[in-house]
């Protein structure tokens, strides 16, 4: 049997790369999780948190991919910004799709964030499994844009995304096991 190779694409403050750091940590210590995956690579932008963050994870390879956030407030500066993040947003998606087919990447796990998107929707296009997660009450801008492609969400709080019940799972938010004892 083939082993399967993960993908992650997390961004965020700490608030939210905590629990990716926390969910890595659990499913390594998981003989029956280890036994049955590859590889883990986690994507992210270069010099960020989630560099930082991976980077004390050894046994799991952070990948750079340039990404851009759209701002949805409108300023002369703020337009110029945007202009240029959406080149890296296209950067980003074909950047990611080159990456995600070296390393024969079976499942994208994303969650919150822009960085997100660009991998998610690049792993769409090459047929590749796609699963997000939500905590926020109110779905982000980048799950929202990626909740067509992707092929399970799993939410924090049970009433997200009503109307897609079909598709949604309450699971609640990514813990630790250590902070309950």
């Amino acid at each position: 049997m083939r082993k399967t190779t993960i993908a992650v694409a997390w961004w965020g403050s700490g608030g939210h790369i905590t629990p990716l750091v926390s969910l890595l940590n659990y499913v390594h210590t998981s003989n029956e999780f280890m036994s049955k995956c590859n590889d883990i690579y986690w994507f992210g932008e270069w010099n960020s948190l989630e560099q930082k963050a991976c980077e004390e994870i050894s046994w799991v390879h952070f990948v750079e991919i340039p990404a851009g956030k759209i701002r949805r407030y409108w300023w002369l500066r703020v337009m110029w910004q945007n202009i240029k993040d959406m080149l890296n947003v296209g950067m980003g998606i074909g950047c990611a799709r080159w990456e995600l087919r070296r390393h024969k990447i079976d499942v994208v796990f994303g969650k919150w964030g822009y960085v997100s998107f660009p991998v998610c929707f690049a792993a769409w296009v090459l047929w590749i499994k796609v699963v997000i997660h939500e905590s926020d009450l109110f779905p982000g801008l980048a799950n929202r844009l990626l909740y067509p492609f992707a092929s399970k969400v799993f939410t924090w709080f049970e009433h997200q995304w009503e109307k897609y019940k079909w598709k949604c799972e309450h699971v609640g938010q990514i813990l630790s096991l250590q902070l309950w004892e």
